[in-house]
């Protein structure tokens, strides 16, 4: 089943509509309530509410007889639907909200999973994390709290985090769920700056951030933070080289994905994207297997 502005069985965007860069980010929905499934797709230069503020819809799909996927209920959350203005997280004009995102588990105990939506304002970036509920509308969701990840002291995220996002890095640009490496009950994510210049102009950084079981009133373990970038190669971090001077162009951390534990170490691994590197010809790219460490760290990488 194809799902576009103008196809897609029970598919009915949302007024009013700006149907542009549809399908950007994706996120399955588990433990929604939903059979069949329920997905999420961004559409960052939607226009509700100011010009290319961004928007994601929330799709709970169904399987009829015929064995086609069709879309049982639409939920759009922007700045003039889902409930993100009430709880104080409209996004603005200009802030491509949606540009990344990723599902995480049921963090409050209300047997619905949490999303994490990144934004890539032309200043400083942010993610915002939804609780999101059912509305009790035949399937449709709304985010019911909220909390903003971004570089204000009103953040949630440890202090060492917060100094790290600056205009121009477009920090959020990609958000991950790596599952839980510690096993304390609570996700790592991975969040990327690809146009950081810690090591070197543009060069990138993906910064591994360890969450807490008992939020919304803590969610982050202060103080600890993996950096991974060309300006911290070694143990524990990449390896020297990863990302060389010719490959900084913003391509490090271009995307990244939450792995099955591929070396068997119990702990679950993750999958890094350098979409510049030169490893194979001028801006060929490549995706960089990292196996995690509990920590955050690094143990072995793979190109």
């Amino acid at each position: 089943t194809k799902i576009s502005e103008t196809s897609g069985a029970g598919w009915v965007p949302v007024s009013p509509t700006d149907i542009q860069v549809f399908g950007h980010g994706l996120a399955s929905m588990t433990g929604m309530g939903s059979a069949a499934g329920v997905i999420a797709v961004s559409c960052f230069y939607d226009d509700d509410g100011s010009t290319n503020a961004g928007a994601v819809y929330v799709l709970a799909l169904s399987s009829p007889s015929s064995g086609v996927a069709a879309v049982d209920a639409t939920s759009k959350l922007s700045a003039l639907h889902g409930g993100l203005a009430q709880i104080g997280l409209a996004p603005a004009a200009g802030n491509k909200w949606g540009v990344s995102m990723t599902m995480l588990q049921d963090l409050d105990g209300d047997g619905y999973g949490e999303l994490l939506v990144g934004a890539e304002p032309a200043g400083l970036g942010y993610a915002d994390l939804l609780f999101l509920s059912s509305d009790g509308a035949g399937g449709s969701f709304v985010a019911r709290a909220g909390v903003r990840l971004s570089s204000a002291t009103s953040s949630p995220l440890p202090a060492v985090m917060r100094a790290r996002i600056v205009a121009g890095t477009a920090w959020g640009s990609s958000v991950a769920s790596l599952g839980d490496l510690d096993g304390d009950g609570a996700p790592e994510l991975a969040i990327s700056a690809p146009l950081d210049d810690a090591g070197g102009a543009d060069a990138g950084a993906v910064f591994i951030l360890s969450m807490v079981p008992a939020p919304p009133t803590v969610l982050f373990k202060h103080g600890v933070m993996v950096e991974l970038s060309a300006g911290t190669e070694g143990a524990g971090r990449l390896a020297a080289g990863t990302v060389a001077a010719s490959d900084s162009v913003g391509g490090w951390g271009s995307g990244a994905s939450a792995l099955d534990d591929v070396d068997g170490d119990g702990v679950p691994d993750a999958l890094i994207g350098l979409s510049y590197d030169e490893v194979a010809g001028t801006d060929s790219g490549s995706v960089l297997v990292l196996m995690m460490n509990a920590d955050g760290s690094v143990k072995s990488q793979q190109k």
